[in-house]
């Protein structure tokens, strides 16, 4: 499975920001393979319903803030 892929998985699944170090722990790779599956993950989700919230240091899975309006509807 794709790093990008699985990464999207852990995020939805823990559903709060984690950081990008255990991340590369988590999957046994180097941060720099991190930061580029992030960076495919992010151009992934711009056609979504979700989107990535990132600092340096953490990283988190979230709704798109062009769906908040509606979403506060429900």
């Amino acid at each position: 499975m794709p790093l990008d892929i699985a990464i999207d998985g852990v995020l939805f699944y823990k559903a709060q920001n984690i950081k990008k170090s255990e991340l590369a722990q988590m999957f046994s790779v180097e941060p720099n393979q991190i930061e580029e599956a992030l960076s495919v993950l992010s151009a992934r989700l711009e056609a979504g319903a979700t989107t990535l919230v990132m600092t340096d240091s953490h990283v988190q899975l979230v709704t798109d803030p062009a769906l908040d309006e509606f979403i506060e509807q429900l």
